[in-house]
């Protein structure tokens, strides 16, 4: 029978792989038992580093379905660091990632060679970003006011202009 193996932890001496699977045991011989595998999943929350204001963590509330045969899910993750600065100033050592999905269906003869399941392989970026949430001041307030109230003026003067033309012609 077919048994659900995750990686075990790393040791601190030992350098790890940057994947997380979820396969049957690669290690079994007898591979039929595999036809009744179903890698539907559903991925609740899935992050790297606590959450700010404003991110969106693209596999957050994901499912993914496999109605029928056996599949192989690649999410190739690229994972980005990032310093989050608040408008206090306080400032929050994170990472924010995008995902890009590979799937594919798997046929019996495949397997030989390739193991149904849910793969995670991660990538970190060499490029950190930094986000600052800046809160815009009175000035800005009052200039998007005036920029406001100067568009309508302008709109309403060249409709009067235009009805009035209208009128002159028409009297």
């Amino acid at each position: 029978a077919s048994t659900m193996r995750t990686p075990p932890p790393p040791s601190p001496q030992t350098t790890t792989d940057p994947s997380v699977s979820v396969t049957p045991s690669s290690g079994d011989a007898d591979r039929s038992p595999l036809s009744g595998l179903n890698v539907t999943h559903y991925v609740h929350s899935f992050g790297f580093g606590q959450r700010y204001p404003g991110i969106e963590n693209p596999l957050d509330a994901t499912q993914r379905i496999v109605s029928s045969g056996l599949a192989l899910f690649q999410h190739f993750v690229k994972v980005v660091p990032t310093a989050y600065t608040d408008r206090r100033g306080r400032t929050l050592a994170t990472n924010q990632y995008s995902v890009t999905e590979h799937v594919r269906t798997l046929r019996a003869e495949m397997l030989n060679d390739v193991l149904p399941g849910v793969y995670v392989v991660y990538d970190i970026s060499p490029i950190k970003v930094d986000i600052r949430d800046e809160g815009r001041g009175l000035w800005h307030l009052l200039t998007s006011l005036c920029a406001i109230v100067g568009g309508v003026v302008t709109i309403a003067s060249l409709v009067d202009s235009a009805l009035y033309s209208l009128m002159r012609r028409l009297a």
